[in-house]
């Protein structure tokens, strides 16, 4: 197995990632191998299966009318973030 060192890791992510592992029972390392696994886990079927939703949704608002510009989609982005 190949080892992997995080340096300059943010002292709030480390406090998250500890608590986590105590809920979970697990020592740090391991809850962040679970929870790196679950980040890149990527499933072809369900990417696709996303797409098309996405692919339908888009067309259902476009024959209603209801499309919204790419600043609008920027803005929300934006307050997300916040």
């Amino acid at each position: 197995m190949a080892t992997i060192t995080l340096k300059n890791v943010p002292d709030e992510l480390a406090e998250t990632l500890k608590r986590s592992a105590r809920t979970e029972h697990r020592s740090a390392t391991q809850q962040a191998l679970v929870e790196l696994e679950q980040a890149v886990a990527v499933d072809d079927l369900d990417d696709i299966e996303l797409l098309r939703e996405l692919d339908a949704f888009v067309k259902e608002r476009k024959a209603d009318g209801e499309w919204w510009l790419p600043e609008d989609i920027e803005k929300w982005i934006e307050e997300g973030r916040r």
